[in-house]
């Protein structure tokens, strides 16, 4: 029953449109899995297509392919969330845990996204389960843990710890290595086949360049430390348990309040939390990813790093209130299920407006139907979008990092849309009248081009 709720409810809450330019890269993919057009971006997360490209081809539709892999995660999941802290599902504590991961709004939006995230944190929870269990570390944890780096790289950080202990208090060094090794081997042999080993070396040395100096939103281009907590804060609050934040619904108020109070019980709760080994782990596991994303992930506006660092908060969370023995039973389980039914009611709002088109969608919608327009200005990455979207038109690109640079429009320039706030970098703007219009979606599905400004320009006559 478990397994078919979650592919079902994730099925019935699909989405069928491309929603951001990440979500592009994976669903052209599906027709064209070439990592030379970034299709997807490098590492090309070759184990996720194996799984998703069968049952593309059994449904013929991106949306449902990728729904289905998201409910059936979801399952594995709670699955191995459940037997890392060795809890029946039939148990109160199991039953509240698997609700809780269930209606996780970030998580149930992300089972639904063109994204291989929740695919990745399914392996990523049955990798740690498999690394922690002694009779199964020197097969299973590093041939998990080898298939992960081909799924969701960046969760890699997540795992060295457990891994490097059970490596080390592992007699069967050798057939530990040798499995990892295996791991990688399964992914990563048809993937330098498929692209070529000169360009397969070549794209990694530059994506991996990029992405730490460049493009990647880490440390290194976006240094300001203040903003980067903030946001890295706020998105374990907000986007990943549904806190409140200006501008938000009475439910995240009210969610705010519970999740205030079982903080304050895990404090309480933390020695004898960490008095077993499991906890011990796990805290080292979440410091050391914590810092990996702060430093070197785009914490700023991809708020679906922190996905590792809720699934596992969250059986930390429902065992130290069942473990906290100064509150009365029936209290206890009044708390728990009153914040379920708040976060279940918030993450069906956000479902449902999930299915409604992003900024983007609209605004290549709005294009769409512009008959007249013969130019189109905005930064490459939204170019590429309505490109591939059958956009055929003059495109102009801006250097969105180097927006000093000015674009002088030409007399035949006509019928002109502006896309994002760059104005100031048209040279001859007071030619043209312009007028305005904003697309917006909620930034709590997609942080993403969530408001999008479009001006239409046309020459002063």
């Amino acid at each position: 029953m478990l397994f078919i709720t979650c592919i079902v409810s994730r099925v019935f809450t699909s989405i069928f449109y491309i929603e951001d330019i990440d979500s592009l890269r994976f669903a052209l993919s599906l027709n064209d899995y070439d990592i030379s057009k970034l299709q997807p971006h490098f590492p090309g997360y070759f184990v996720h297509h194996i799984i998703i490209k069968p049952i593309y081809l059994l449904t013929s539709n991106i949306g449902l392919s990728f729904s289905i892999v998201g409910g059936f995660s979801i399952y594995i999941c709670i699955v191995y969330i459940l037997k890392i802290f060795s809890i029946s599902l039939k148990s109160k504590e199991g039953i509240f845990i698997s609700f809780f991961i269930f209606f996780n709004p970030l998580i149930w939006l992300m089972s639904n996204r063109y994204m291989p995230d929740i695919a990745g944190l399914a392996v990523l929870s049955l990798s740690f389960y498999y690394i922690y269990i002694p009779k199964n570390n020197h097969i299973l944890g590093p041939l998990t843990f080898g298939l992960l780096s081909g799924l969701r790289l960046s969760y890699i950080p997540f795992l060295l710890f457990p891994i490097l202990k059970s490596f080390k208090e592992n007699p069967f060094k050798n057939k530990f290595i040798l499995m990892f090794v295996f791991g990688i081997f399964i992914w990563l042999t048809p993937l330098i086949l498929l692209t070529g080993i000169n360009d397969f070396f070549g794209i990694a040395l530059n994506q991996t360049n990029g992405h730490f100096n460049d493009f990647g939103g880490t440390i290194i281009s976006n240094n300001n430390f203040t903003d980067r907590g903030i946001h890295f804060f706020r998105s374990i609050w907000a986007d990943g348990m549904g806190g409140y934040t200006q501008g938000r619904s009475i439910f995240s108020l009210m969610i705010s309040a519970l999740l205030s109070f079982f903080l304050i019980i895990i404090f309480i709760s933390r020695k004898k939390l960490y008095e077993k080994n499991v906890f011990k782990i796990l805290f080292a596991s979440i410091i050391i990813y914590s810092i990996w994303i702060f430093f070197f992930q785009n914490i700023i506006y991809k708020s679906r790093h922190i996905l590792p660092i809720i699934l596992f908060l969250i059986p930390v969370l429902i065992l130290s209130v069942f473990h906290f023995n100064e509150m009365n039973k029936k209290i206890r389980v009044f708390l728990l299920s009153l914040f379920l039914i708040l976060q279940g009611i918030l993450t069906v709002i956000l479902s449902i407006q999930h299915k409604e088109p992003s900024s983007i969608h609209q605004v290549k919608e709005f294009i769409s139907n512009s008959s007249n327009t013969t130019t189109i200005v905005s930064i490459p990455l939204i170019n590429f979008y309505l490109k591939t979207h059958g956009i055929s038109s003059n495109f102009i690109d801006i250097d969105d990092q180097n927006s000093e640079n000015k674009i002088q429009l030409k007399n035949d320039h006509n019928n002109i849309i502006l896309i994002g706030e760059f104005l100031n970098v048209i040279e001859n703007k007071k030619q043209y009248s312009k007028s305005d219009t904003t697309f917006y979606h909620n930034p709590y599905v997609n942080k993403m081009w969530s408001e999008i400004k479009v001006y239409t320009l046309s020459e002063k006559k």
